[in-house]
């Protein structure tokens, strides 16, 4: 599956784990829910991207 949809918007993955989390975030921070507050937004853009790339677990 080449693309999720979350809170009503698609991204497409394929291009999507082409960015760090943190790239991902920022492109589309003034892009996606901007009726909500932007430390909102960076938690939605966190668990899209999440969802896409899982983070990685540490050893304990």
């Amino acid at each position: 599956m080449n693309e999720i949809r979350f809170e009503g918007v698609t991204f497409i993955k394929s291009e999507c784990v082409k960015m760090s989390r943190e790239d991902f975030i920022s492109q589309h921070l003034d892009v996606f829910w901007t009726d909500r507050k932007e430390a909102t937004r960076r938690k939605m853009l966190g668990k899209a991207y999440d969802l896409m790339v899982p983070p990685v677990k540490a050893d304990e």
